[in-house]
């Protein structure tokens, strides 16, 4: 039997066996879990199944050789881009930056930007499989037929059928015109150069468009010949009813996708709101907790271990940060230090590491201050932050410290539980203090005696921080 690229081929295997209405459900399962995470286990868990899938549904490499020609191209083509425009992009996902060699000062290759498009590659290559099973493995008629039965219009279906058809029919009609204009003396091999080729084949890409008008004409001609359009249901002689089979493909394949929406919504989202323990061991920005007996090892700053004591009691507001490869737990002395934490993180650009270095340098409220008066240098004392970072931060920080903006969900960064809305210059500098995480005592007792009508809004809170400082 010839091999058909890129088309249906009509075997008899458990895969071919299965609805068509089956295999899109489960295709669009298994695609919206992988879409869904970036969990390594999961991509190799959906990668193993479609390498299972292809060995049982017989497909050959043959069939599948261009199609994966041209996904290996731009595959490579993204890691490229990726590296040029941002070699570092990995080290700003991550928050760490493990130098592994460099070429320059700006082309640096890093571990984190390696796993980053190690992950990325991985991604792509557990939901490419899983389109080419579809399309090798089902019939179109088939599978235009079991989507009509679940309430689809059958209009959208015969549609979806068509274009699936389409497919193979240009690539014959392709094949054949390359063929005549070999038989004609015109060489496309591989022996003739690359750009004589490149241009032959645009070249034949006319006769192939007037091809394609004409196939549309005839098939629109037949379609109206025999009623198309004008009644609401038809009858389908390739319909295949579901079996015990599909239900149980169809509940593998949303198993998978819950496994990923669990891990993506709820593992990797769980985090601690403070540890209460014992201090069980200190190291450069690191502190264990012992809770239990079970040491809890957080990631902190200098300021939150200048208050800590090995074997004292300590308590520890906690933040947990989600990666591909690890979760990494961050703790704080006081909520003010957490708040600030996470609103550096949340600058495009400021990993985990950059805030500690940041906060390790500065207080809280003289951070606060710094951001407020745009004041660069006093960012750039922190190890690791250049000028560059040091404008991000203070251009997407100061309006929202100056607006007192809550965090997305409706929660303030204060963990008040209050969401103050700006009025004046009076209620926008609480706002401002409420971000930081003071209380509404703290905010009235520091604005108290303070000229808010003749005073600029950043003056303000310039001066209620530094008596919350000297307090």
């Amino acid at each position: 039997m010839k091999i058909k690229m890129f088309s249906y081929s009509q075997l008899d295997t458990f895969i071919h066996r299965l609805s068509g209405l089956t295999k899109l459900i489960s295709f669009l399962f298994l695609s919206f879990a992988v879409m869904l995470t970036y969990d390594y286990r999961i991509m190799l868990l959906t990668l193993v199944i479609s390498m299972i899938a292809f060995k049982v549904a017989k497909i050959q490499l043959k069939q599948i050789k261009i199609v994966l020609l041209y996904v290996l191209f731009f595959l490579v083509m993204n890691i490229a881009l990726t590296y040029v425009l941002e070699p570092d992009f990995g080290s700003e996902v991550y928050g760490t930056r493990t130098i592994l060699f460099q070429f320059n000062s700006y082309f640096i290759v890093t571990k984190e930007t390696m796993f980053y498009l190690a992950v990325k590659t991985l991604k792509y290559f557990s939901m490419i499989p899983l389109g080419l099973i579809f399309i090798f493995t089902t019939n179109p008629s088939e599978f235009a037929s079991s989507l009509n039965h679940i309430g689809v219009p059958y209009k959208v279906c015969t549609t979806l059928s068509l274009t699936l058809r389409y497919f193979p029919d240009i690539i014959r009609d392709y094949t054949n015109i390359s063929l005549a204009q070999q038989a004609r003396g015109i060489e496309l091999s591989k022996k003739e150069k690359f750009s004589k080729r490149f241009v032959m084949t645009v070249k034949m890409v006319i006769p192939l468009i007037f091809s394609t008008l004409d196939r549309v004409e005839v098939i629109s001609n037949a379609m109206s010949l025999r009623g198309y359009g004008k009644l609401k249901k038809r009858s389908w002689y390739s319909y295949r009813k579901l079996q015990a089979s599909d239900y149980c493909v169809c509940l593998m394949s949303f198993a998978v996708l819950v496994l990923s929406m669990v891990m993506r919504f709820y593992v990797t989202k769980t985090m601690f709101y403070y540890l209460n323990g014992v201090v069980a061991h200190m190291a450069p920005f690191l502190a264990v907790i012992d809770c239990g007996g079970v040491g809890y090892a957080c990631r902190t700053t200098n300021n939150t271990l200048s208050h800590l004591q090995k074997g004292k009691p300590a308590k520890l507001y906690t933040h947990l940060n989600v990666r591909e490869d690890a979760m990494e737990l961050f703790g704080f002395s006081t909520e003010n230090e957490l708040n600030c934490f996470q609103l550096l993180t949340s600058v495009s650009g400021v990993g985990p590491k950059a805030a500690l270095s940041i906060l390790s340098a500065a207080t809280p409220e003289s951070l606060a201050m710094s951001i407020i008066t745009g004041d660069e240098k006093a960012l750039t004392v922190a190890q690791g932050i250049g000028k560059k970072i040091a404008q991000r931060i203070i251009l997407e920080l100061k309006d929202k410290l100056a607006k007192g903006q809550i965090a997305p969900g409706g929660e303030s960064y204060g963990g008040t539980g209050v969401t103050v809305i700006p009025e004046n210059k009076s209620s926008e500098a609480a706002a401002a203090l409420a971000v930081l995480g003071y209380s509404q005592s703290e905010i009235a007792a520091a604005l108290k005696g303070i000229d808010v009508d003749g005073l600029a809004l950043e003056e303000i809170i310039k001066q209620a921080l530094k008596r919350m400082v000297k307090n």
